[in-house]
C-alpha cells in the first residue's frame, strides 16, 4: 500500500540532523554512565547501605 510513497532517498536523514542526533546520544550517553554506576555502587556492590548499617 505504501511501497510507492517509500524510497530509499526519502529514508536518509538531512546531514544536520544527524549531526544533531549523534550529539544528543553523546550527551545522554554522558549524563547516564555516572548515574548508572553510582546507582551500582550504592545498592549493588554495598550491601551494608541496602541493610541500613550505613548511615
Amino acid at each position: 500500500m505504501l511501497y510507492p510513497y517509500l524510497t530509499v532517498y526519502g529514508g536518509v536523514t538531512n546531514p544536520a540532523m544527524g549531526r544533531a542526533l549523534i550529539a544528543a546520544f553523546i550527551a545522554g550517553f554522558i549524563l547516564l554512565v555516572p548515574s548508572l554506576v553510582l546507582l551500582l555502587r550504592l545498592f549493588l556492590f554495598n550491601a551494608r547501605y541496602v541493610k541500613g548499617e550505613l548511615s
